[in-house]
């Protein structure tokens, strides 16, 4: 689990989460050892860890984002998580399935990752306020914009955690 997810209580009863865009599953599979349903969604599972392809509360999908309008249901989603992924026509279908009270967590690169390395197209960066912006109507929990160390090298990302309004 990244340093973000760690810093906040979840839900002691089981909840059904979404980790969208999951690249190899990661953050969700601690998800599914606390006890939590969780659907995993991506273009290609083929690099979902066997531990969260095998479990027995994951829902597996494989789904282009970004090819039509997506549909990920209404008020199905206690929390949704997005890590590293970018498509602004999906904003209102993310928004549409998390629960009311329910937790966005969601942290990507903004537009000044590009001046130090990828990505650098625009379409996958965020502007300035962008993501506080597209949520102003969320309960924010948690927002940090700027740049970020970690294990690797550091990036510009922003960081949101908000809460549904009912």
């Amino acid at each position: 689990m990244t340093d973000l997810l760690q810093h906040f209580p979840w839900p002691g009863s089981p909840g059904h989460f979404l980790d969208l865009a999951c690249g190899t599953g990661h953050r969700g599979l601690k998800a599914l050892e606390l006890g939590h349903k969780v659907t995993f969604i991506d273009k290609e599972l083929s690099r979902l860890l066997p531990e969260a392809r095998q479990h027995p509360l994951a829902e597996l999908i494989e789904l282009d984002l970004e090819t039509g309008i997506i549909d990920l249901g209404r008020e199905r989603y206690d929390s949704v998580w997005v890590f590293n992924y970018l498509h602004r026509p999906l904003m209102p279908a993310i928004a549409d399935c998390i629960k009311p009270k329910g937790i966005l967590v969601y942290e990507t690169f903004t537009w000044e990752q590009a001046s130090i390395g990828r990505p650098r197209n625009p379409a996958f960066l965020l502007n300035k306020n962008e993501l506080q912006q597209t949520f102003a109507n969320w309960q924010p929990l948690h927002y940090f914009e700027g740049y970020q160390t970690g294990l690797s090298l550091g990036h510009f990302k922003a960081q949101l955690v908000a809460r549904k309004p009912e």
